[in-house]
């Protein structure tokens, strides 16, 4: 309503100006950059609304999700990775073992998983079918009890990727996949 109401006082003035014989140009020059002022104003609301909605929607994301992104390094092998975020994630590795939180473990896996129980390896495809395994099958008192006691300051690379335990195995192994760090194997 008030755009309106400002074009047609603008425009209003414009005719006085030209009745009177005055100079027009600066008349125009001023009704321009007032258009283009009004134009970044209502640009810069909608960049605002923009913003506003990919925050809400970066809310919105699952943990799964919010898991990927933060241990982003790129296409790197593992011999590549900062020794800082192998520690941070051997960290948030050995919390959420002794948490016992098998959610948090799923959303820091990569799938396929290979898992080595002690009576054979499965591979297991995806997040679901690692969830069906159910927690006590994963949460073994050995694992914990390796995984608590693994110093994430000394962890070197391999091929494999970086292996967190304090004594051979049981372990948990993870490196590089698909550009951030993940879990890729659990064994017993």
């Amino acid at each position: 309503m008030k755009r309106i109401v400002l074009l047609l006082a603008a425009g209003l003035l414009s005719v006085t100006i030209m009745a009177c014989g005055k100079e027009t140009e600066g008349a125009h020059k001023d009704i321009s950059e007032n258009n283009e002022s009004r134009s970044e104003e209502a640009s810069l609301g909608t960049q605002t609304e923009v913003m506003e909605e990919a925050g809400q929607e970066e809310a919105a994301a699952t943990t799964e999700e919010k898991q990927k992104n933060k241990y982003q390094v790129g296409n790197v092998d593992n011999f590549s990775v900062n020794s800082k975020i192998v520690a941070a994630f051997g960290e948030e590795v050995k919390s959420v073992v002794a948490d016992k939180d098998f959610e948090a473990l799923a959303d820091l896996a990569a799938f396929p998983l290979y898992i080595g129980f002690t009576d054979g390896g499965v591979s297991v495809e995806t997040r679901e079918d690692f969830i069906a395994l159910g927690e006590d099958k994963i949460f073994t008192q050995e694992l914990i009890d390796a995984i608590a006691a693994a110093d994430v300051d000394s962890l070197s690379a391999s091929r494999a990727g970086f292996s967190l335990t304090d004594t051979g195995a049981p372990n948990i192994v993870f490196g590089v996949r698909e550009g951030r760090l993940a879990i890729q194997g659990i064994n017993y």
